[in-house]
């Protein structure tokens, strides 16, 4: 049986600004721990296209915060501004995939811009 994916759209960011942090809680059900899971969040402008930014666990642009929970923690957004979708796939310590979250995240043009 396939998983229902549930949608959250991003607020939007602004191109440079600060995201602040989102967090995603998952049924505390045995089959959803992330024990050992990994995390990769994937922006694209249509699923055909290529990928024009990847936040993920690896990266540690993506944080699982306990079994059941993760976080995109707040972050810098350096992604060119335009419309994008994503999902969350959740690569499980067991090997299994799966995608519950997706949805959309507009990013758009800051004017102005200071470098530290």
């Amino acid at each position: 049986m396939a998983a229902t994916v549930q949608n959250y759209d991003f607020p939007e960011a602004l191109f440079g600004n600060t995201c602040e942090a989102i967090i995603f809680n998952l049924p505390e059900e045995p089959p959803f721990s992330l024990t050992d899971a990994k995390l990769y969040l994937q922006l694209r402008k249509r699923p055909e296209l290529n990928v024009a930014a990847e936040f993920s666990t690896e990266n540690g642009e993506m944080e699982i915060l306990s079994p059941f929970s993760f976080r995109f923690p707040a972050q810098i957004i350096e992604v060119t501004p335009d419309n994008y979708l994503y999902d969350i796939l959740i690569v499980f310590g067991d090997g299994r995939r799966a995608t519950y979250i997706g949805g959309k995240w507009v990013i758009g043009p800051a004017i102005t811009r200071k470098k530290q």
